[in-house]
C-alpha cells in the first residue's frame, strides 16, 4: 500500500483563451496590445479574423498559460 506523507498540490486548471467574435472558436492567440493598455489585439487561428478583447478577458488566459508552463 503506497502512503503519501504530504499533501498533494493542487494543479490550477487551464482558462480557455479568448473566443473570437465572428466564428466562436477558442483557437485564438494574443497578438499584441493597443496604446492605452485596456485592450489586446487577438487573432483567430481558426478564420483569421482579428479583434480586440478587454484586458480581463486577455489576462486570464495569460495567467492560465504561464502557470501551465
Amino acid at each position: 500500500m503506497v502512503h503519501f506523507t504530504t499533501k498533494l498540490e493542487v494543479i490550477p486548471r487551464p482558462t480557455t483563451p479568448p473566443v473570437c467574435p465572428k466564428c466562436g472558436s477558442h483557437r485564438t492567440e494574443i497578438i499584441g496590445k493597443l496604446d492605452d493598455s485596456t485592450q489586446r489585439t487577438v487573432r483567430c487561428n481558426a478564420c483569421g479574423a482579428i479583434s480586440t478583447v478587454p484586458v480581463s478577458e486577455a489576462q486570464s488566459f495569460i495567467e492560465g498559460a504561464s502557470s501551465a508552463a
